[in-house]
């Protein structure tokens, strides 16, 4: 199985591939700048997690709708299993809210130490239940994109299975390296849409790749095997 290291060097050269074909780097940074059109760009890492070792450099960009339809599916993805962690965050805050009248009071804002209590707690236990929806939710969406299948977000069985086999401290390591390059480049790209149009399609690639190279092999069945690049 290949180790992290070899993980990140080989989806880092791969990423690098972009610049193999100016035109496709600038449409797909293009697309990610306009609002609703940068799931394609999402459903086009997708593509190269399905398509896995059949392609050895990005593929072309073809079948908008169809590339469309599958950022559409994992964003749903991530939306459902962030909904459960909202909803505490939401409710503590709430209940804060609702148990101390100086809240509302117009232009101030004294917390209680209960509502601060609340606040803290469910913000806590939200972390936690985002946390371990995170660890479920993104081996059951690159599940979800390997087979086709959407309804694989939900077969957590499975989801465990393929963790087991990854191993779950590899697994840990990895999303976090996601987790920290994911806040540089918000932070190297906050407040310019421009650079960070462009670095989010890098990215897109990079962790695409990466995922693929983490999915065990076994269970990887790409429907195409052939994939023309340029």
């Amino acid at each position: 199985m290949t180790t992290l290291e070899e993980n990140f060097s080989k989806s880092w050269k791969f990423m690098l591939g972009l610049f193999n074909n100016v035109g496709r780097l600038l449409i797909l940074i293009i697309l990610n700048i306009i609002p609703v059109a940068n799931l394609i760009v999402i459903g086009y890492g997708a593509k190269i997690i399905k398509l896995g070792d059949a392609i050895e450099e990005p593929p072309e960009i073809e079948s908008y709708g169809e590339a469309f339809i599958e950022g559409l599916k994992v964003l749903f993805a991530i939306i459902i299993y962030s909904i459960i962690p909202g909803i505490i965050a939401g409710f503590s805050i709430g209940v804060g809210l609702l148990t101390n009248p100086s809240a509302w009071m117009q232009g101030a804002f004294f917390p209680s130490i209960f509502f601060r209590a609340t606040v803290a707690l469910g913000l806590t236990v939200a972390f936690l239940v985002g946390f371990l929806f995170a660890v479920f939710g993104a081996m059951g969406i690159l599940h979800m994109i390997k087979t086709g299948d959407f309804g694989k977000i939900f077969a957590f069985s499975e989801i465990l299975e393929l963790i087991d086999k990854v191993g779950w401290g590899k697994y840990l390591i990895w999303l976090l390296m996601m987790f920290v390059i994911n806040s540089v480049i918000t932070g190297i790209a906050s407040g310019n849409w421009l650079v960070s149009s462009i670095l989010w399609v890098f990215f897109t690639v990079f962790v695409s790749r990466s995922a693929h190279y983490l999915y065990p092999k076994e269970e990887a069945e790409p429907d195409t095997v052939v994939e023309s690049t340029g």
